[in-house]
């Protein structure tokens, strides 16, 4: 959605593009420390920056000894 030619996204357009559930993204955006911009629950383009590349929650994988 564009605001004055400013991009804003919300929770569900999130998870979409992230291939994610929204109460995940929701978490996410928690853990950041993002907020919304309106009561509508529009996070700027800079808050999906924010939790693109964040590693998944839970514990790490293990891996073998032998690497």
């Amino acid at each position: 959605m564009f605001i004055k030619d400013i991009e804003f996204l919300t929770v569900k357009e999130m998870a979409e593009r992230l291939g994610k559930k929204p109460s995940a993204i929701k978490q996410l955006l928690h853990k950041a420390g993002q907020k919304p911009i309106s009561k509508d629950a529009l996070y700027s383009v800079e808050a999906y920056e924010a939790i693109k590349d964040a590693p998944p929650r839970g514990r790490p994988k293990k891996t073998p000894k032998n690497l």
